[in-house]
């Protein structure tokens, strides 16, 4: 009689199917993230390159680092959002 007690006769009841929900809203909510997070680390990316770009006119060794530094930064987030966007299909 106890197989009575359970809606779909394995004893879990509604628990897999809400388990489903969160699962989809969880990853909703990490492609969301580090979406927001690329877009910041790109301000922060424009910032900089704008900065360095009005301190100076001329070329300079530092200059160069620091944007490649930015873009580097830049590129890493957008890689982490295209694995969340792989692991999320």
């Amino acid at each position: 009689m106890h197989y009575l007690t359970s809606s779909n006769g394995f004893g879990q009841g509604k628990s897999n199917n809400t388990r489903i929900k969160r699962s989809a809203i969880n990853n909703y909510n990490d492609l969301a993230g580090g979406l927001i997070f690329s877009l910041i680390v790109e301000l922060f990316n424009t910032g900089i390159e704008a900065s360095v770009d009005h301190t100076s006119t001329q070329q300079h060794p530092l200059a160069k680092i620091v944007k490649d530094m930015v873009s580097a930064a830049q590129f890493l987030s957008l890689m982490l959002l295209f694995i969340l966007w792989v692991m999320a299909l």
